[in-house]
């Protein structure tokens, strides 16, 4: 089963799930974290290296999938999640866009694109969100790749 199509899988699966409570939500957010952290991570390095990338794209995906789910609510995902995909397709590497949330007032986002690069015949983009909520701030690198019809796809969020 190739890369996408495990994405593919995972976030049938969460969006299956986002009818459950917080807790589950926060504990699937991590699983589908470390599931695509794992399998980022296994495309880099041989041998030992790719073990140990793959360990700790585990881990990274499943603090980020802890992170992100802690922080805001299923309306203010959704929402930032469209601002995300409309940065990245339209703003240049390093130019960001402000979110804010429409529900929670203490509650923003900056989106910074930054490079651009290939993940098997994929265009992807890094990006990175610093989310700001109350008077607490949260700094998250992510990826997103353009699926078989263009649209973008967020990979770790």
């Amino acid at each position: 089963m190739n890369y996408i199509r495990k994405i593919k899988i995972i976030l049938v699966l969460f969006f299956l799930a986002s009818c459950q409570n917080s807790d589950d939500t926060k504990r699937l957010s991590q699983m589908i974290g470390a599931a695509i952290g794992g399998a980022v991570g296994s495309k880099i390095g041989k041998g030992t290296g790719n073990t140990i990338a793959t360990i700790l794209g585990a881990t990274t995906g499943y603090l980020v999938g802890s992170k992100i789910s802690h922080i805001l609510n299923e309306r203010d995902k959704e929402e930032l999640n469209k601002k995300i995909e409309n940065t990245l397709e339209n703003n240049l590497d390093g130019i960001s866009s402000n979110w804010k949330s429409k529900n929670e007032p203490n509650t923003s986002a900056i989106i910074t694109p930054k490079d651009r690069f290939k993940y098997e015949t994929y265009n992807c983009r890094n990006y990175e969100q610093i989310i700001r909520k109350d008077n607490e701030i949260f700094k998250v690198n992510s990826k997103a790749c353009r699926d078989e019809n263009g649209n973008w796809k967020i990979l770790n969020s």
